[in-house]
């Protein structure tokens, strides 16, 4: 069980006690919340005059590796880290740490800091805030607190990270969560976060290859419940076919959802007999995470994955679609309408 740190005042001082040097490791499959809050906590630290350096626990994205330009980073093995304070920022599960996960005997986690419904408890510490859009924020909040400005590295990973998992901010919750995160971003473009080319650049610019794998995605999809569910199996084959990166498997599950009609998306991707899978919502009442719970997965309420699918596809998908359909009729079918589509009344 892990020592809960319970205020971001707290956290400030559990940062300020951890022994130098601190490897701040991230998760498999990392995407841009996570390298850009491994960043924003490595730049924090260094300005707090502690020895840090970055680490995620497989390769990163070609699109996002110019986050980590110029901040002190090491390849992923076990030698690396011995003898070094080790924080996680962003994974929930521990065998997301990959061979942090898997070595013998297991390396203490000193800290770990995530923004994911109820994560395991691997940390000697937790700090979790689950009413935060990311691991990114959560970093950007604390650097807030203890500095009063920020280097222009870590405003730009802090902001990618923050887009990357809210998709420009489409992903919110409203009311006083939503207003507390546009303000931290506002915070960084007022620190320089270049926010125009980021949200171009990482949301808004794709391949041909990509397109070409939009296409066949459409003609593989299995559309249920009228319309109202998609869901996709695609393997590597698939993406090689088209000439189409597989570090797009998000933002094509998102624009699966984006569809006029559906409300929930399921896209799987296969690659050497593995499956992966990510869900995505329209509401969060639909509860997508407790969907993925039932296949081992995770996640936040309207967007959330599996991994390690052992099952093949011919197995797998067919359970996937029936699981849908039952989960739909239970989060789905009796929710109310969006507010804004609500008519004058009948709030």
């Amino acid at each position: 069980m892990s020592r809960k740190i319970e205020s971001p005042a707290a956290l400030t001082e559990a940062v300020k006690k951890l022994k130098e040097p601190v490897v701040v490791a991230g998760h498999i499959g990392a995407d841009g919340d996570c390298v850009g809050s491994i960043v924003g906590l490595v730049e924090l630290l260094r300005s707090l005059g502690k020895e840090a350096c970055g680490m995620t626990c497989d390769k990163i994205p070609d699109a996002l590796r110019f986050l980590i330009a110029g901040v002190p980073w090491r390849e992923p093995q076990r030698p690396s880290v011995e003898g070094c304070t080790i924080v996680s920022v962003d994974p929930p599960r521990r065998f997301m740490l990959g061979f942090l996960a898997a070595s013998e005997p297991l390396p203490e986690i000193a800290l770990a800091i995530d923004h994911h419904m109820a994560p395991d408890e691997f940390a000697r510490e937790l700090y979790l805030d689950s009413q935060s859009s990311s691991a990114s924020q959560i970093v950007a909040e604390l650097t807030r607190l203890m500095r009063d400005d920020i280097g222009l590295s870590a405003a730009n990973a802090l902001y990618a990270g923050m887009i990357a998992d809210t998709y420009r901010f489409a992903y919110n919750n409203g009311g006083d969560e939503f207003a507390r995160t546009l303000e931290v971003a506002a915070w960084l473009s007022r620190h320089g976060a270049a926010t125009r080319e980021l949200n171009d650049f990482l949301t808004n610019t794709v391949t041909v290859g990509y397109w070409r794998l939009r296409s066949l995605a459409l003609q593989k999809a299995d559309f249920l419940e009228g319309g109202k569910l998609v869901s996709v199996g695609l393997d590597e084959d698939d993406f090689r076919g088209v000439g189409a990166s597989p570090d797009c498997k998000d933002m094509l599950a998102a624009d699966l959802r984006s569809i006029e009609g559906v409300q929930i998306s399921a896209l799987i991707v296969y690659s050497g007999g593995l499956g992966k899978g990510s869900v995505r919502g329209r509401l969060e009442s639909y509860r997508v995470d407790i969907l993925a719970s039932h296949f081992g997965g995770g996640g936040h309420k309207a967007a959330a994955g599996i991994r390690n699918i052992q099952e093949p596809p011919e197995i797998f998908l067919p359970r996937l679609k029936e699981s849908l359909v039952s989960h739909w009729k239970t989060y789905g079918a009796a929710a109310p309408p969006p507010v804004c589509l609500r008519k004058k009344g009948n709030e």
